[in-house]
């Protein structure tokens, strides 16, 4: 359920259940006017990627065994890549999902 559409006699907890939104981001798109919510959507976002780097390794991986789960990918790259940067599993899982 798109945030705008959200309906206003729900609380916060009752809408992240609805719509499984964090609690924090719930309550910044409740301050923004509609004019507003729709300014911050439309902002590009670039954030920079710490795995970036190891995209193709990743699906390259992914193609050759699409069942390979996040975990299993995360042990192939810390196997592989002594520099990996320390980031959590689910940043690896999150990259794995638009690797695949």
């Amino acid at each position: 359920m798109p945030p705008h559409t959200i309906p206003t006699n729900l609380n916060i907890s009752q809408i992240r259940i609805e719509t499984g939104l964090d609690r924090g981001t719930i309550r910044k798109y409740r301050s923004l006017s509609e004019k507003g919510f729709h300014d911050w959507i439309s902002r590009p976002r670039n954030l920079p990627k710490k795995l970036g780097i190891y995209y193709s390794f990743v699906k390259e991986h992914l193609e050759l065994q699409p069942y390979l789960s996040s975990v299993q990918i995360e042990d192939r790259l810390m196997e592989r890549f002594t520099d990996l940067p320390e980031v959590h599993s689910k940043t690896i899982y999150n990259f794995v999902k638009t690797s695949g």
